[in-house]
């Protein structure tokens, strides 16, 4: 049956704009009959079925969705723990030479014979251990040679430093001071005057024919004039020979020793009574001793070192005095101290030497120095004693 063909330009039936894809594989199927074979198909045809495979792999590409991410993993555990602090170690191995990590030669610093040696090769040492004695006698002598020194040098010091004062040589009461600060002095001019005035003395007249009984050491009642108080005293001395009296009668004077209270001085006056005797007249008391201070050398007077009516002691000064060579003698003095001072310092850290301890602890490697052997101390010849590692 033959079918109407379709006017010129009139679309197929059919087929239209909507289906251009299938009106092209007819128009294909329609224009020639199907060949022999596909590879002459493909070649001859080979251009459509290019488009064709593009337009096939755009399609796929923007419709086939892509592949979902890959699973999850599992859960990670957990364990909840509290924080500490660890060591971390490193740990190194390697070969290599075993060497002491301190190492001492021991040597003599004086000269002298070993009187102990303790120890022995193989010995373990701790720092300070003694290891070696010397005989030390020479060194000994020395020190005290020293010793004698420096107390020389001291008491130089002491007297050149005592030269500028003027001291008291008994002990009493400034009665008075004869300089003032800034007198020019000269070598035995009087300085002061001190008086013991712990024992005061009153010397009484008492009738000859009874003081023939009386004795040193004998008690004796005394009384103050004017206040009439009683104290005790002491006859010190009876004059051997008789006196007259202002009335013609034979009288000998006795000198009572009376201990001052504190409240007695020489400006009062006193009588006493002698187994019921009463001495012929009062007297004024005076002091045991008095004396008189004089300047050991010239000077000027730097300062008054009392006042007067101070109570002073035996060597308490009085006046200091300055002068150029006194000034001198204490500068001299001072140095002849201190080099006496070093020098004792110095003997003495000596002696640490005849001592040898142990200047680290370790074990004993060598000993080459024993008891009785004589070690020497020389920059040239130093021995080694002991070696320690």
């Amino acid at each position: 049956m033959k079918a109407d063909r379709p006017a010129k330009g009139a679309p197929h039936p059919g087929f239209g704009s909507q289906h251009p894809q299938r009106f092209a594989c007819v128009l294909l199927a329609s224009a020639q009959p199907a060949p022999a074979g596909v590879k002459p198909f493909i070649k001859k045809h080979w251009k459509p079925i290019i488009a064709v495979v593009c337009a096939a792999a755009v399609a796929a590409a923007v419709l086939v969705p892509k592949n979902s991410a890959k699973p999850a993993a599992a859960s990670a555990q957990y364990v909840e723990t509290r924080p500490e602090k660890q060591n971390i170690v490193n740990s190194y191995s390697a070969d290599g030479t075993i060497t002491a990590a301190d190492t001492y030669t021991v040597k003599p610093m004086v000269k002298g014979t070993v009187l102990t040696a303790d120890f022995e090769v193989g010995d373990t040492v701790n720092k300070g251990d003694v290891l070696y004695t010397i005989d030390s006698s020479d060194m000994a002598s020395s020190v005290e040679k020293a010793q004698l020194s420096l107390e020389q040098a001291q008491s130089s010091y002491d007297d050149a430093v005592d030269a500028q004062y003027i001291h008291s040589s008994v002990r009493g009461t400034v009665s008075s001071l004869k300089v003032k600060a800034g007198d020019v002095i000269s070598a035995g001019q009087e300085v002061a005057v001190v008086r013991d005035d712990s024992t005061l003395l009153l010397t009484l007249d008492f009738p000859a024919a009874d003081a023939i009984t009386y004795f040193v050491g004998q008690s004796v009642g005394v009384t103050i004039d004017g206040t009439f108080e009683t104290t005790t005293g002491t006859i010190q001395s009876i004059s051997g020979a008789d006196s007259l009296s202002s009335g013609n009668l034979a009288v000998r004077s006795v000198v009572i020793a009376v201990s001052n209270p504190g409240t007695l001085n020489t400006t009062m006056s006193g009588t006493a009574s002698i187994n019921g005797v009463s001495a012929m007249s009062s007297a004024h008391f005076t002091c045991q001793y008095e004396q008189i201070i004089t300047a050991a050398a010239s000077g000027t007077v730097a300062a008054l070192c009392v006042r007067e009516g101070s109570t002073v002691g035996v060597d308490t000064a009085l006046v200091q005095l300055s002068s150029s060579s006194l000034t001198k003698q204490v500068k001299s003095a001072s140095n002849s101290l201190r080099s006496a001072e070093i020098s004792l310092d110095d003997t003495q850290r000596s002696m640490e030497d005849y001592t040898i301890t142990s200047p680290i602890s370790g074990t004993i490697i060598a000993k080459d120095v024993k008891v009785g052997d004589t070690v020497v101390s020389s920059s040239s010849t130093t021995e080694t004693m002991c070696i320690i590692y």
